[in-house]
């Protein structure tokens, strides 16, 4: 996989799969947009990483479980990649669940659940909406679930 010159956006991307997945676009070339909700630490320690071995990357902070940081994180993307159409891959990966039992069926608050549907579900709705206009042609979005 050969992707010098592209640009990826990956939600939820400070630890587990978002994390892995920013790896391997960064090792293949890609400029990546880390994006976190609230593990700093991790999301900037991952920068680090992709830097330290010759990628390009940058943590943005935004909780996609509501339009206003939606529309943060992209500004924030559009500085960086430059001016529209500025994205080559978006990987909608943000999600929430519960721990323990607070996820079960029987066990989870409206919270939680206002909370699972707003960053499982809504996100990538809106995410893929408001970067259609950013994408370049040939470009790719990823939904993992």
């Amino acid at each position: 996989m050969e992707l010098n010159g592209k640009t990826a956006l990956v939600t939820g991307a400070s630890r587990g799969i978002g994390a892995a997945i920013a790896r391997r676009l960064a090792a293949a070339g890609a400029h990546v947009a880390v994006n976190y909700a609230g593990s700093k630490d991790a999301a900037e320690t991952l920068v680090g990483q992709i830097v330290a071995s010759g990628g390009r990357a940058f943590a943005v902070q935004a909780d996609v479980g509501g339009l206003d940081g939606i529309r943060a994180m992209l500004a924030a993307c559009d500085d960086m990649f430059g001016g529209t159409p500025n994205l080559d891959i978006l990987v909608n990966n943000a999600g929430v669940g519960g721990e323990g039992d607070a996820g079960s069926l029987t066990q989870c608050s409206e919270e939680l659940f206002d909370r699972m549907i707003a960053v499982n579900q809504k996100a990538p709705h809106f995410i893929t909406q408001f970067c259609l206009d950013r994408l370049r042609d040939g470009g790719r979005i990823i939904n993992i679930g």
